[in-house]
């Protein structure tokens, strides 16, 4: 890697697209991915994340190049490999078929070439993240492309867009057995995602329906201290953080309201957070 801040020599391994994805899913639940672009607010939290956790400086620059080239990355493994009965494994982390399926794809499109040996890092993170936009025609171009929801993230590739991808050679020592039991088709893939779409449209509903219940008060929600305690009890705090959060919390109604709009299992953590940066 080279020099610090530098967005135009950085170069992403693994462990750095892991880091990466992960804080992009993270925005995503707290809904800060608006109409399929990530908000100025989700770039600002990531960039931290990738920083302290990387220990690199990342800049705007470095994500949104980085972000631009997977999916680019994924668009056209999307595109090459959009027929039914592919799948990925686990295991080898490549696209699994017959001999005879690869050869009849190979003939008619050649360029598909470089991937038959080439892994796909963190393919259940990317197909979550971007899967549903490609899918719904905001990429897509045609309906046989619509029906595969597989993106590729590729190690070592730079943060530039023109980028070339490294195909690497994978030991495979696996049985066919092994193969099948670690493998995942797109139909298993299409399933989750729908079950990730609707838990999220539940979320978004629930939030409607207590945003609906201000709205008919004519004020904001004021929450009781007993609420306050009650709530910090669940989160089974040690009992001077525990005082020292209701204070805190008590001090200005804003800091609870935002709480508690915060997911039931985030809560604590981003109780934490609030603290931390107000130096509590």
């Amino acid at each position: 890697m080279e020099a610090p801040g530098s967005s135009t020599s950085l170069r992403w391994t693994v462990r750095m697209d892991k880091v990466f994805l992960d804080s992009l899913m993270n925005e995503v639940a707290c809904g800060n991915r608006v109409d399929g672009q990530f908000t100025s607010h989700a770039y600002d939290n990531i960039i931290k994340e990738c920083t302290e956790k990387l220990n690199h400086p990342f800049t705007k620059d470095h994500l949104k190049n980085r972000l631009k080239t997977i999916k680019s990355n994924f668009n056209e493994v999307f595109d090459l490999f959009g027929a039914s009965g592919w799948g990925w494994n686990e295991d080898t982390e490549m696209f699994d078929n017959e001999e005879e399926v690869w050869e009849s794809l190979l003939e008619k499109k050649p360029e598909a070439r470089k991937w038959k040996n080439t892994p796909f890092h963190h393919f259940d993170l990317l197909a979550k993240l971007f899967s549903k936009d490609r899918a719904t025609g905001n990429e897509a171009g045609t309906a046989k492309e619509k029906r595969l929801h597989m993106p590729s993230s590729i190690s070592e590739s730079s943060d530039k867009p023109e980028s070339t991808l490294e195909a690497k050679t994978s030991d495979s020592k696996d049985s066919a057995d092994s193969k099948k039991a670690k493998r995942k088709t797109t139909q298993d893939i299409l399933h989750e995602e729908i079950s990730i779409i609707k838990e999220g449209l539940d979320n978004v509903a629930q939030a409607l329906r207590e945003g609906n219940e201000v709205l008919e008060n004519g004020r904001p929600q004021v929450y009781r201290p007993q609420e306050v305690f009650e709530e910090l009890s669940r989160m089974e705090l040690d009992s001077l953080t525990r005082r020292k959060a209701y204070r805190f919390l008590n001090a200005k109604q804003t800091r609870v309201r935002e709480l508690f709009r915060c997911p039931l299992d985030e809560r604590k953590e981003y109780l934490m957070e609030m603290m931390l940066d107000e130096g509590v």
